[in-house]
């Protein structure tokens, strides 16, 4: 019987393209509770803890390991599709599915990055979790995992063989639960079936990976040695005298073995006020400067493709949309970061010389863009926000400051104005553009759904406010 757990912090229902709803709960340190900065009680600033349960169960029967690391982090406890909370929904049923479904609860909740445990079955969503999005899953503890249906000893094989043909051979059952008989029947044929996680899956694989695995598991050594030889740096801890019930049996050693493989990736979030550096300028930019805006385009759009692709998820042809770029031009909102040397004296001021070369780019106005009823952002009137659009930095020159220069003169220009805050807002799924917001005190709130048509992100949209009292202490600080 499954330990109970105490009441989650919160609570969210994930609805799915095929209808299925997810279940994730949130478990937080004491007295956290939601706030700016801590969307659904989640502490960004210590990046929570994912878990992930096994086949037939729910996040209930992994309750020892939400009471130990909720003291210290935010977990998050998922039920995967059809188990527990979580609904079947029309899709196949396969372990794809239900790691993309771990990927869009982590989105949902406004969460970036994070570490994943997997048990069992949970093992093998978080492999594919961490093959398939390879920059949100800071470390990854798997538990259990078999990658193909032979890494099972063949005694197990074949109690599954034999309880998937008593469930078929009984029909549909007299008394109980019929929907429970036939996703009992289909969770058991889902392990003779799969996974099949092998080669590139598993090389590609960067976050640093911990293999637990119990003495006596019914996953067969050989095949366990297998994943931590394909995996790369990948670490192995067999429990002596364990078998595949570990989180049971040697509760305590799993918890310090998760404790010191989250210590090799844990970052912890510090704040301070952007800082523009002497040898760069931000300008206004105007139409006739068009062909300067879109070579920063297209030279992000270029990071775009391949396996390293930038996490942004841009995508030529869809975004960025170049006549939304083309208006905010003509309008005179965009801003370019340059070189002082590559600067000319104008009429209207600074201005970049021919052969100049943006290093980063924007756009700054009143209009947020986003349908403002689905976030829960303090009432603003427009006209006391400053809000930040088509933010992108050269990556020809990078590490060079662009992105500082850039938000400390969006910041200058919205303090000049008199606004009370200053709003922006990029997908969950951009891994440098969320820890930059972050670390330059714009705090973050529950994500909106705000699709973006044609790119394969989440519907989900994280939206960031910084006050400008907070903006000033961060720069009071800053000087002192």
């Amino acid at each position: 019987m499954a330990e109970s757990l105490m009441a989650p912090t919160s609570r969210v229902m994930v609805e799915r393209e095929d209808g299925a709803m997810i279940s994730a709960a949130v478990y937080s340190p004491d007295g956290m509770t939601e706030e700016p900065g801590k969307p659904f009680g989640i502490d960004m600033g210590v990046p929570p803890l994912v878990l992930l349960h096994g086949n037939g169960e729910d996040s209930t029967t992994l309750a020892p390991l939400v009471e130990t690391f909720r003291q210290e982090r935010s977990v998050i406890a998922i039920d995967s599709r059809g188990q527990g909370l979580s609904s079947r929904g029309t899709a196949p049923l396969t372990y794809e599915t239900m790691a993309a479904d771990a990927l869009e609860v982590m989105s949902r909740m406004s969460v970036t990055r994070a570490h994943v445990m997997g048990y069992s079955d949970g093992a093998i969503i978080g492999l594919l979790m961490a093959s398939g999005a390879r920059h949100r899953v800071l470390t990854l503890t798997a538990m259990g995992a078999n990658v193909t249906p032979e890494g099972l000893t063949p005694e197990t094989r074949e109690e599954i063989r034999e309880a998937v043909a008593s469930l078929r051979a009984s029909g549909r059952p007299a008394v109980g639960d019929p929907e429970w008989h036939a996703a009992a029947r289909e969770l058991l044929e889902l392990m003779l079936t799969g996974p099949h996680i092998v080669g590139e899956r598993l090389r590609s694989i960067v976050c640093p990976t911990l293999v637990l695995v119990g003495e006596h598991d019914v996953v067969l050594l050989p095949h366990t040695l297998r994943i931590v030889r394909e995996v790369p740096d990948a670490r192995l801890c067999l429990i002596g005298g364990a078998s595949h019930e570990l989180v049971v049996e040697k509760p305590d050693v799993v918890v310090a073995e998760m404790r010191a493989q989250m210590s090799l990736n844990d970052p912890r979030l510090a704040v301070r006020a952007p800082r523009a550096r002497e040898n760069l300028a931000v300008v206004p930019l105007g139409p006739e400067h068009w062909g300067l805006v879109e070579e920063v385009y297209e030279r992000v759009l270029d990071t775009c493709e391949g396996p390293d692709a930038d996490t942004s998820g841009w995508k030529r042809g869809h975004w960025p949309d170049y006549d939304n770029v083309r208006n905010h031009l003509a309008a005179g909102s965009m801003r370019g970061c340059f070189r002082v040397e590559d600067l000319n004296k104008g009429e209207n001021g600074l201005e970049p010389a021919p052969d100049a070369a943006a290093l980063g780019v924007m756009s700054v106005d009143h209009d947020i863009a986003v349908d403002e009823a689905v976030i829960n952002w303090p009432a603003r009137d427009a006209e006391d926000v400053f809000c930040l659009h088509l933010f992108a930095t050269n990556p020809q020159f990078r590490g060079q400051g662009a992105a500082d220069a850039l938000l400390a003169d969006f910041i200058d220009e919205g303090l000049r104005e008199g606004v009370d805050a200053f709003r922006l807002n990029t997908s969950p799924e951009n891994v440098t553009s969320n820890g930059l917001y972050q670390a330059r005190g714009f705090e973050l709130y529950r994500a909106a759904y705000f699709p973006y048509r044609g790119l394969a992100l989440t519907p989900w949209s994280n939206c960031y406010e910084l006050t400008a009292e907070r903006a000033r202490e961060l720069r009071d600080a800053d000087r002192s």
